[in-house]
């Protein structure tokens, strides 16, 4: 990687999918914590993109925000955002989820 455009040796991004991962568990926790009477499935994502590269040593701040449900609540619009320390996007995605009544 030291004679790319990168420069050097920059995270996979699977990693990164890792951490969307991660806070989307965060997401169905705290909804059971709310008491929110669903079962979570998580089904995959949606328009991922690694969109800068991460560099060792970086710090990432991931950010999951569930923007509005659809009509009859069962599936989330959620957005999920990974910056580095220079508040720059490096990744972005949609996390599918379904909501099943209990």
């Amino acid at each position: 990687m030291a004679g790319s455009r990168f420069g050097g040796i920059i995270a996979h991004g699977a990693l990164l999918v890792g951490y969307m991962s991660v806070a989307g568990t965060k997401a169905i926790r705290e909804a059971r914590l709310r008491e929110i009477p669903r079962s979570r499935f998580s089904l995959g994502y949606d328009r991922l993109r690694v969109v800068a590269p991460v560099y060792p040593g970086d710090m990432l701040t991931v950010t999951y925000v569930v923007r509005e449900l659809d009509s009859n609540g069962r599936r989330p619009l959620t957005g999920i955002e990974v910056a580095n320390q220079s508040g720059t996007i490096v990744a972005v995605a949609e996390h599918l989820m379904k909501w099943l009544r209990l």
